[in-house]
């Protein structure tokens, strides 16, 4: 016997404990629904654990991962409450959608040097704290793959997104990634993500600060809203922020925009805590008079030497109740005069 199919212990509720030959070698959608399984061996040769295989087994523990499993179906450990700590394989491959959602584990290891994972994996794991991946990424952190997770404090990529079979790549992390995280302290991001979808960090309370990397380009809606932001560094590759991405954020005090930044929208709002806003450009970047609307009579807008009257006679800039002009840069040249 080297597979297991669909549906063979299915609803079986008074299976307790299951013993699998050495020989097995995929399992499919085949323990669904057994509440009261509490033991299941993986063989030392199992590659592919498929679909729903052990989706509401709610009992379930597993001691051990083999070093042989290639990839992991979607639902297949749904609300399996009993799951603690998953250290995976390295040569693990792919993760699918939703694969461990609603379930119990505490805390998760990859060490794969490349994993693909799908949509929502770990969406409302109301007890994982900690989540650790040593090697790359393959495609994008995907679209709500912690949303919800309210006890989730760590979640490290150690590695790089690296494209996985698309024409057209881009370096992402999804919409709702990291949305309703209340506790997340400590977040690390592949240095090579180019794109943040919107509400990537939405309502991380615990979040204090955040290295975007130095190749981000562009960032959707209300990717901090409501975020425990104290500092910020919005790297000078940023060319695109959408609206609301700071509203909300009252411990974040001061931001400075990038040079290249084009869309200027409103990024913060009188619920942020912004007093110092700082821009780069001598030339006053088109914006709409009503984007910094609540906030032009308590937060100072900062402006490059010599350009404060530029900036106070603009239709927008110029509804800054508080307009200053940062000190001249100054540049130290050094020439070699040897002979």
């Amino acid at each position: 016997v080297t597979a297991l199919g669909n549906g063979v212990f299915t609803e079986r509720s008074v299976v307790r404990r299951v013993t699998l030959p050495e020989t097995i070698t995929t399992i499919y959608g085949t323990f669904q629904y057994c509440e009261s399984l509490e033991q299941v061996n993986l063989p030392n040769g199992l590659r592919s654990i498929g679909g729903s295989a052990f989706s509401q087994c709610t009992h379930l523990t597993l001691d051990a991962w083999p070093d042989s499993l290639r990839s992991i179906g979607e639902d297949a450990f749904v609300n399996c409450q009993a799951l603690k700590d998953v250290v995976l394989p390295a040569k693990l491959e792919t993760i699918g959608k939703d694969a461990f959602a609603y379930s119990g584990v505490t805390s998760v290891r990859l060490t794969s040097s490349a994993v693909k994972i799908g949509d929502e994996v770990f969406q409302n794991c109301k007890s994982l704290k900690s989540f650790l991946l040593e090697g790359d990424i393959k495609s994008s952190i995907p679209w709500r793959i912690f949303w919800n997770c309210t006890a989730l404090e760590s979640a490290e990529f150690q590695g790089d997104i690296v494209p996985h079979q698309e024409i057209y790549f881009l370096a992402s992390i999804g919409r709702e990634a990291f949305s309703g995280c209340t506790a997340l302290n400590k977040v690390v991001i592949p240095k090579n993500v180019t794109f943040i979808g919107s509400d990537a960090f939405l309502d991380c309370r615990s979040l204090e600060s955040i290295d975007l990397g130095e190749q981000l380009k562009d960032m959707e809606s209300e990717v901090f809203m409501d975020s425990g932001l104290k500092s910020i560094h919005l790297p000078e590759t940023l060319t695109s922020m959408g609206v609301a991405t700071f509203w909300g954020c009252s411990q974040l005090e001061s931001l400075v925009l990038p040079l290249r930044l084009e869309r200027i929208m409103g990024m913060i709002d009188a619920g942020s805590g912004v007093k110092r806003l700082e821009v780069k450009n001598r030339k006053p970047k088109d914006m709409n008079q009503w984007d910094f609307v609540e906030v032009y009579d308590k937060t100072t807008l900062v402006v490059p030497a010599g350009s404060k009257e530029a900036y106070a006679q603009h239709e927008g800039w110029g509804q800054f109740k508080q307009i200053e002009e940062a000190a001249p840069t100054v540049y130290t040249f050094y020439a070699d005069i040897s002979v």
